[in-house]
């Protein structure tokens, strides 16, 4: 091989490599970007398209007949936030939780009271699109206990919280 061929075979190699490198980095760079927006995404539609079911209620064993020390409220679950966000009640109210998500798949996260539906310690409700759930339980101790949603739902979705107090 003569000086010109090898510096044409190396020119050309050169360019073929530079071609891949460039490939491959655009491959992981819209990777990296399609991760990137389904985590931090805003949506407009919702993440699971569910038709209007029946109204599900998660409550502990406990007896919810009506009485003068059970206080009910209405919330609804929104990107990235519960409104209300904060909810006052009594050591020993019974307290019945109607939340309803307006816009995507969210949660309702509540460890220090009652059960979940699967039986659990602690209340953790999935709360699908344009559906109310129905969250009871008893208040039995004074405290700030902090609420919130752990179901990723965009950008916003660490400062989905909010707090029970309890006096």
């Amino acid at each position: 091989m003569d000086v010109g061929t090898g510096c044409l075979y190396i020119n050309i190699n050169y360019i073929h490599t530079k071609i891949n490198r460039i490939i491959a980095l655009s491959i992981v760079t819209l990777g990296t970007l399609a991760v990137v927006f389904i985590y931090y995404g805003e949506y407009d539609e919702p993440l699971i398209n569910s038709e209007k079911s029946s109204d599900e209620t998660i409550s502990s064993n406990e007896d919810f007949s009506a009485n003068d020390h059970m206080k009910e409220f209405n919330m609804i679950a929104k990107q990235w936030t519960y409104e209300p966000r904060e909810i006052v009640v009594n050591v020993g109210d019974q307290v019945v939780l109607n939340i309803k998500s307006t816009d995507v798949t969210h949660s309702f996260t509540l460890p220090e009271f009652g059960l979940d539906e699967f039986g659990d310690s602690g209340i953790n409700s999935v709360l699908k699109p344009n559906n109310e759930v129905q969250i009871k339980f008893t208040a039995d101790r004074a405290g700030e206990f902090v609420f919130g949603c752990d179901i990723v739902c965009g950008k916003g979705h660490s400062n989905m919280l909010g707090k029970i107090i309890v006096q």
